[in-house]
């Protein structure tokens, strides 16, 4: 991991831990229209930090005070609609990253983006601990 990432992955840390909407249904499959409430909701909240990847198809938000990242689906995603949301946690002394997505589109297409993500967190979660093990 750069040092530039460590430090914003240090300061996001340092951070609130909770948002207040993390998870805001009690169930992954919603409806359409729950996707759109809370994609509104999202942009409303964090939509200065919009940062869209057309490459993979995705829109990202970020509250930096609560440590959480969303990363909803464009309309040509196989999983569109779909949500992804991440938040960085301190657990037993170390950052830990909590993963929830919610879909209203394929759910095969969902669980896809939903692992790739579970792999983005464990990779980053190696890189940092690797990083804490040269720095002792």
């Amino acid at each position: 991991m750069t040092s530039a990432r460590l430090a914003i992955f240090a300061f996001l840390l340092c951070s609130q831990l909770h948002a207040a909407t993390y998870k805001p249904y009690p169930e992954a499959n919603v409806t359409t229209d729950q996707w759109q409430e809370y994609f509104d909701i999202i942009v409303t909240e964090f939509g200065d930090t919009r940062d869209e990847i057309p490459e993979a198809r995705l829109v990202l938000f970020t509250d930096e005070a609560s440590s959480t990242f969303y990363a909803f689906t464009l309309d040509d995603h196989p999983a569109h609609p779909a949500w992804i949301t991440r938040r960085l946690v301190e657990q037993d002394g170390a950052i830990a990253i909590q993963q929830i997505g919610f879909f209203a589109g394929e759910e095969q297409a969902f669980a896809d983006l939903f692992d790739d993500y579970l792999a983005l967190s464990d990779q980053l979660s190696q890189d940092n601990a690797r990083q804490e093990e040269s720095s002792e």
